[in-house]
């Protein structure tokens, strides 16, 4: 299990049009969404270039695989139409 280690909060709220950075693992989160229209929200994950589906470890594994992944086998290239390979060296 995962030791969870506490650190600094920064509560400082965004400006319109202010971004945010950091690792998957990061806790964070937002204050709720009072406009009355979607909140929204982009995710950018960077992969290494020729990375290789592996076998799933659990269910969430092939949830995220089904759903991310569709039509990549286990061994093959992580790329599919909804995560396409945007630069090759």
């Amino acid at each position: 299990m995962r030791r969870v280690v506490a650190g600094p909060a920064d509560e400082t709220p965004f400006e319109l049009g202010e971004v945010s950075y950091h690792y998957g693992w990061t806790f964070h989160r937002a204050s709720p969404n009072t406009t009355g229209r979607p909140r929204a929200v982009m995710t950018v994950i960077y992969m290494e270039d020729g990375i290789r589906l592996i076998e799933p470890q659990r269910k969430a594994h092939v949830n995220d695989w089904n759903a991310w992944l569709p039509g990549v086998k286990v061994g093959e290239p992580a790329n599919s139409p909804l995560n396409p390979v945007l630069y090759h060296v």
